[in-house]
């Protein structure tokens, strides 16, 4: 971790007491997880669900943190460990990363939207890497808590810093958009995702438009193709506002796919107004919007188009999102089941149905979450329209039963499975169908594990 402050900075920070400890001593880093190495560091015991890491904070000490806050008592028994005491570890966490963003000279660019985050974050940190210091969020550090931890890792050296932002309810973006005070604001797309938790689409709208309401003073980043975002581009008084389009070439940054591989994409366009073309090693149109996400993040850093389209050819894909994997009997995998929606899965669909593949196609779907009321009904439409176009389906997901009618009797158990959870067996029913020359597409939400079935083909 990157944070470098003294122990009386980070009480002034989080509005603390310091019931221990030298006021003067330096803190590298913060932690969460009491397993880790935390010397030097600040210990955050956070309170999820399931745990509260206030349980753990001898563990913390054992593992040579140097500062404990806490909004618990605790005895004083170790004079080399200081102590503040905070009304709110979490509270406390969210207030030392705004205090750490306003030290920063790196540009705070911020990443949310219903499809494409993590991934469009992932290609502009591939994008930038060569031409300046950089630092993204881990993995998908993007809630109340990954945020802070991500602004809290960036060093004061880095010239940019990428923040993904999550949300799954209303007011979410906006808190997260008080701590980073980013300097751009982008959403990818507004999709289905998290209906279930927010409650409807026109909630999701509103939800996601917090990224750009709260960032009043950042350049606005606008997907003028999705219906839902151009819409929030007509109406934005911003004045600083770029666009990015896959249709309309008067956008600041206007690419398509010109020709599509299984491993690779011909991308052709202009980059605010600069012509080019480049082969990028990913699978999928889909990703193009990405890809343009990354172009223009990169421009809002005063990175050249000529130099964005050199680099354009070193984004790479990241696990669990469109990966391309060999099996040990020669068919290959679409592997995506980091996350789904209705929009993910039918973009994988149709991407795939465009492919020039000789082999039979397969499909895996495991369930779409968070769906809420809307979840059976969108799980139908998706598989009614899939099925006619692959040779085995294997569907994975607590709508077995409503599914069920979808396919004939004779299809079940032959080259259609049903199956409530995950089943080894099925997985080696499944695979017994599969010949050398044929493409499986595996897609799901993270939480459907489906990587097991990655494990049981021994496919790594």
């Amino acid at each position: 971790m990157a944070c470098n402050l003294s122990v009386g900075e980070i009480v002034t920070a989080v509005n603390g007491e310091l019931i221990a400890g030298d006021s003067s001593l330096i803190i590298n880093g913060v932690g969460t997880d009491s397993r880790s190495d935390l010397t030097g560091q600040c210990f955050f015991p956070l309170k999820g669900d399931n745990f509260d890491g206030h349980d753990f904070i001898e563990a913390a000490i054992k593992n040579k943190a140097a500062l404990v806050i806490t909004h618990k008592e605790m005895e004083v028994n170790n004079s080399k460990v200081a102590i503040i005491k905070v009304d709110d570890t979490l509270i406390a966490l969210q207030d030392l990363a705004h205090y750490w963003r306003k030290q920063l000279g790196a540009k705070v660019l911020a990443i949310s939207g219903s499809n494409g985050k993590t991934t469009s974050k992932e290609f502009t940190k591939c994008l930038m890497n060569n031409s300046y210091k950089v630092t993204a969020s881990h993995a998908s550090f993007n809630n109340h808590w990954g945020v802070p931890l991500t602004l809290l890792s960036v060093d004061k050296k880095d010239e940019v810093a990428i923040i993904e932002m999550g949300m799954n309810h209303l007011g979410e973006l906006k808190n997260l958009s008080k701590i980073a005070e980013q300097d751009v604001s982008v959403v990818t797309t507004i999709g289905r995702a998290h209906v279930g938790e927010v409650g409807s689409f026109e909630s999701i709208i509103k939800a996601k438009k917090e990224l750009y309401d709260f960032s009043p003073e950042a350049i606005h980043i606008f997907n003028i193709d999705n219906k839902e975002t151009h819409k929030i581009f007509m109406e934005s008084p911003c004045k600083n506002k770029m666009t990015f389009s896959e249709t309309n070439k008067d956008a600041d940054v206007f690419l398509y796919a010109d020709q599509l591989e299984l491993n690779k994409i011909l991308v052709k366009g202009h980059i605010k107004g600069v012509v080019g073309e480049s082969w990028i090693p990913i699978f999928g149109k889909h990703n193009v919007y990405n890809v343009m996400v990354a172009a223009s993040l990169a421009i809002t850093c005063d990175m050249s188009p000529e130099k964005i389209w050199t680099e354009l050819s070193n984004i790479k894909g990241t696990w669990g999102r469109s990966e391309i994997k060999n099996s040990p009997e020669g068919f290959k995998v679409i592997f995506d089941a980091y996350n789904a929606n209705p929009e993910s899965v039918l973009a994988l669909h149709n991407n795939v149905n465009e492919l020039n593949y000789q082999g039979k196609k397969y499909f895996v779907l495991g369930d779409m979450l968070e769906m809420g009321s809307e979840s059976e009904q969108l799980h139908l439409q998706v598989i009614e329209k899939i099925k006619p176009y692959y040779d085995g389906i294997w569907y994975v997901g607590q709508h077995t039963e409503s599914i069920r009618p979808l396919f004939d009797v004779s299809e079940i158990g032959k080259n259609v499975f049903l199956s409530s959870t995950y089943e080894v067996m099925l997985a080696m029913k499944f695979h017994s169908m599969l010949n050398p020359e044929d493409l499986v597409l595996i897609k799901g939400s993270r939480g459907m594990k489906l990587e097991s079935i990655l494990e049981a083909w021994k496919i790594s």
